[in-house]
């Protein structure tokens, strides 16, 4: 049926379906706008009761803070909630959920109902319950009291709504007779137990429903209208000009007209359909034109085209594939291009192409190819598969470049780039190249790698004197020589100016390496015919050996470097090998020592005097010249950082002599200024053994005749004066007949030989500080501190201890018979000016004398006692760290067998017996030895590891013996 209506009768259909549809949906709307009206009623008298709630909630916060008493806080929130209007007959109430009958607490339109139990049955009117905002609607089945249906729901929900019938409020307070339906929402307040709430009456929303559905039906009936008007207008203009373009199309069709553009009438669906039209004839001419250039394109394009099928045959080919290969269309059409295969490439460079085109689609690389007359030439080429509407490879096209020439003028460049230029041997980045290659061959190789830095000598005047053009030529000359000289695996470089370096590789010994060295000399040293002339030039080499120096190709070029300016102070003409830490440290040394030959020279050396002191007589005894630097820079040096590089120069016996001349002249002005002080010298081998030495010492003294006979004494290191005990001995002797006295010092340090010792009348021995600082607590050094004093005694000689760090050291000293000493605990070392106020303040300490001889024999024993103890201890810790089983035998386990065993049976008992220390001893040294019984044990049955775990108790049960027996040594002294 609709197919024989006409398109004026269809639009009037479709104007009365219209018409009946805007009704349909106008009765709909009605419904489902009632619906949303009453929900959204609901969901705002929810909001607005909730905002009431928070204003309740607020004074309730106020209460809780304590700025408002409960009451006043509850009247504040009443009258807030009394005031407040949301609608014209909108507002909220307030019950009280605290008693079994509901109670109104506040209504602002009936405030007769305030405070009045609200049980009367003219209030039984709620007619549904829903507690909570999205729970079940529950119809009451009758008439139920409307407050009690409040409350009900406060309590189970803590809020939801209630249905009801209600009057409606009239101006000046009064209300109607007519009951209305109405929605309220109500919510619990737990601190007061109060219920909030509010609501709407729902007549209200069915009268904005009936208002809105008259308006509807009146706009839809004037719409009708409307279009019923306009239905006949609008079919004859929809059909008059789609019958026109109609009936030009289908001349366009027939051929009966040109193709052209029909004529646009209209800016509706009409005239869209026809725009529509057009554009898809003008693509069609656009495609033919696009066509037409690609096909243009194709036959001119400067690069070669070539376009195969999936499998590789070839389809089109255009001019300039032609023109590049020298191939026409015809001899390809139909063939593989292999054809144009040169041979130059392997076949895996094909295959990743065919895989990278299989992946991606897409292949560009550089090709050698053959051309029909055989000659081969490099291209660019770039492969991209061309894929159907179905995604399968359809063709594939390819398009290249002949950049034979562009790939000529690259190797040109590059040459240019690592080569030098005139002599054409490698230049510095090429150089660098081969360096790291030949760095890697000689790691693996383990064969020595020569670095030869080559300068030429005298090349600078020949260049000044002949002219560049002759230098030029002199330096190519030298270049073809140096050639010539090398192996084939060697490099020859030019770093620039007459400067080359030599790479010699593989080589097994070092004389292969000097006989090659010793090769370039000779061949670069022949003269050679210049502008007339016979020009001889030399080379200074310098040449470091990896892998012997371990550098990096840069270093390793840096120190040939040096190593060829080394080479040129010694003479030119030669070569000189890299010694990485003696170039160094004869650097450094050279350095110094013209350092401190300057400091000499403009008096920043000085000397600082130790006081030496009888400890028994409690006087000073004289002094010791320490040599000191006053550096501007560093500030005050001590002669251990320098003294050292002074070893073997000359500069050493001249400091040597400014010591002693300085020495006699500080005693000459003491003297003068009423203080006879004798001072000690150190003096070196090198000194002593200068011919010079005595000659220079008598005229020293000779400048001041003043100096008592030995004021000055001559201290020498115990090694140097057993170099050669003769000459020592002769040269004592000498000294002595000047009035110079001699020590030997650090003795103990040395060989210490009696057979010697009593061949040197030097007057004292200075026991090394090292084991006096050491002998309280070790006793090894105890006992060789004790061995060398009675070595004195036995000689009839001095021994003068150093290193005396408290009055401790000073009280075992003398007890062991050693009066004089020096050290930290005594006097630093000091300027001179400083000495003459000291020895006249000094005063000793009363634990040098007067009691020290009563005192120092009980230190004595204790001490003595304490070392026996910690040697046993450590001879157990011996055994047991020794890996090698039992090779030393244990001390004693019996405890009273060791040393400090039979102590304290014997001595120790019979004079601290009765004391409680004594007694916490003896039991400590008993847990002592139990223990080193089960350690011993222990290292025997399961291994020395599971021994050494119990060392830890060892040394605390020793510390807590030693600190028991210094107790007992504290309260001996002070009884």
């Amino acid at each position: 049926m609709l197919r024989r209506m006409s398109v004026r009768q269809k639009i009037w259909a479709m104007v009365a379906l219209f018409v009946l549809g805007l009704v349909g949906l106008s009765a709909v709307d009605m419904a489902s706008t009632r619906v949303t009206l009453i929900r959204e009623k609901k969901l705002n008298t929810r909001h607005l009761v909730e905002s009431a709630h928070a204003v309740v909630a607020h004074f309730a916060g106020e209460e809780a803070a304590g700025r408002l008493s409960r009451e006043t806080a509850q009247d504040a929130a009443l009258r807030t909630l009394n005031a407040m209007r949301y609608q014209e007959n909108e507002y909220f109430w307030v019950n009280d959920l605290g008693f079994p009958v509901p109670r109104m607490v506040m209504h602002p339109t009936l405030p007769e109902l305030n405070g009045k139990e609200l049980d009367d049955p003219q209030f039984e009117c709620a007619t549904s319950t829903q507690v909570g905002s999205d729970g079940p609607v529950i119809p009451t089945g009758g008439r139920r009291n409307l407050f009690s249906a409040f409350n009900e729901v406060a309590r189970q929900g803590g809020a939801g709504y209630v249905t009801y019938s209600w009057p409606k409020p009239l101006a000046g307070g009064r209300a109607t007779a007519e009951l209305f339906p109405k929605l309220s929402y109500v919510k619990r307040f737990d601190p007061w137990q109060w219920v909030v709430g509010s609501g709407i009456y729902i007549d209200d929303v069915d009268q904005l429903v009936r208002d809105q559905t008259v308006k509807n039906l009146s706009l839809i009936l004037g719409i009708g209208g409307l279009l019923a008007l306009s239905a006949g207008g609008l079919a004859a203009s929809i059909t008059r000009p789609l019958a026109r373009s109609a009936g030009a199309l289908a001349a366009m069709t027939r051929g009966e007209r040109p193709m052209a553009p029909l004529p646009v009438e209209r800016d509706d669906e009409i005239g869209t359909l026809i725009d529509g039209f057009n554009r898809v004839q003008a693509q069609l001419l656009a495609k033919e034109a696009s066509l037409r250039l690609s096909a243009s394109v194709f036959e001119t394009a400067g690069e070669g085209i070539i376009i195969t099928d999936p499998r590789g045959t070839i389809l089109s080919v255009n001019p300039s594939f032609t023109a590049l290969t020298g191939y026409t269309a015809n001899d390809v059409t139909g063939r593989n291009p292999n054809l144009l295969k040169s041979g130059r490439q392997s076949p895996e460079v094909y295959a990743e192409m065919w895989k990278a085109l299989a992946r991606h689609g897409y292949w560009q690389g550089e090709v050698w190819n053959r051309r029909k007359n055989g000659e081969v030439y490099v291209e660019t080429l770039a492969i991209t598969a061309v894929r159907d509407e179905g995604g399968k490879v359809a063709h594939y096209v390819g398009i290249f470049s002949d950049i034979t020439a562009l790939k000529e003028q690259q190797k040109r460049l590059e040459y240019m780039a690592h080569f030098d230029a005139l002599t054409q041997l490698p230049n510095r980045v090429l150089l660098a190249d081969r360096m790291q290659i030949a760095l890697t061959q000689a790691a693996r190789s383990k064969d020595l790698l020569a670095v030869a830095f080559l300068d030429l000598d005298g090349f600078k005047p020949v260049n000044d004197r002949l002219g560049h053009d002759a230098g030029d030529r002199l330096l190519v000359e030298i270049a073809q020589r140096l050639q010539r000289c090398v192996r084939a695996g060697d490099t020859v470089a030019r770093l620039g100016g007459d400067e080359f370096v030599l790479l010699l590789v593989g080589m097994e010994h070092l004389a292969e390496i000097r006989a090659a060295l010793e090769r370039v000399l000779v061949v670069l040293a022949e003269p050679m015919p210049l502008k007339g002339e016979s020009v001889s030039v030399s080379a200074s080499i310098g040449v470091t050996l990896y892998p012997h120096d371990s550098s990096d190709a840069e270093v390793l070029l840096r120190h040939a470097d040096q190593a060829m300016y080394s080479a040129k102070q010694a003479g030119r003409g030669r070569y000189h090998f890299f010694d990485l830490e003696h170039d160094r440290s004869a650097r450094e040394h050279g350095l110094l020592v013209a350092e401190l030959c300057r400091a000499l020279g403009q008096g920043e050396f000085l000397l600082y005097y130790q006081p030496k002191v009888n400890l028994r007589r409690g006087r000073v005894v004289g002094c010791e010249a320490l040599l000191r630097w006053h550096h501007p820079e560093r500030g005050l040096q001590m002669p251990e950082s320098f003294l050292s590089a002074l070893e073997g120069e000359e500069l050493e016996v001249e400091l040597g002599d400014w010591v002693i001349d300085t020495a006699l002249a500080q005693m000459s002005a003491w003297q003068r200024a009423g203080l006879d002080l004798p001072v000690s010298v150190n003096a070196t081998a090198a000194q002593l053994q200068s011919d010079a030495f005595i000659p220079k010492l008598a005229a020293a003294l000779a400048r001041h005749p003043d100096l008592p006979r030995f004021s000055l004494e001559i201290e020498v290191l115990e090694t140097t004066a057993l170099t050669d005990i003769t000459y020592t001995r002769k040269l004592i002797e000498e000294c002595l007949a000047l009035g110079v006295s001699f020590a030997l010092d650090d003795f103990g340090t040395g060989y210490s030989s009696l057979a010697y010792f009593k061949h040197l009348p030097a007057r004292a021995l200075k026991i090394d500080k090292s084991f006096v600082i050491e002998m309280l607590d070790r006793p090894d050094d105890l006992a060789i501190v004790e061995g060398v004093i009675a070595l004195t005694h036995a000689f009839q000689r001095e021994a003068i201890a150093e290193g005396v760090e408290t009055a401790e050291h000073a009280a075992m000293l003398l007890h062991l018979g050693c009066e004089l000493a020096q050290g930290f605990g005594i006097a630093r070392p000091m300027p001179a000016e400083r000495i003459p106020a000291w020895v006249t303040g000094f005063r000793p300490d009363p634990a040098w004398g007067g009691d020290a001889a009563a005192t120092g024999g009980v230190a004595f024993h204790l001490r003595r006692a304490e070392s026996d103890h910690r040697r046993w201890v450590d001879r157990l810790e011996a055994v047991v760290m020794d890996d090698s089983g039992f090779a030393s035998k244990p001390p004693p386990l019996n405890p009273h067998h060791c040393d400090f065993g039979q102590w304290l049976d014997g001595p120790g008992r019979d004079r601290y017996g009765e004391l409680a220390h004594f007694a916490r001893i003896d039991r400590l040294h008993r847990r002592v030895h139990g223990l080193g019984e089960e350690i011993i044990e222990l290292a025997r049955s399961a291994g020395a590891g599971a021994a050494r775990s119990r060392l830890g108790e060892l040394h605390r049960l020793r510390d807590e013996l030693v600190s028991e027996l210094r107790a007992l040594q504290e309260l001996t002294v002070q009884s």
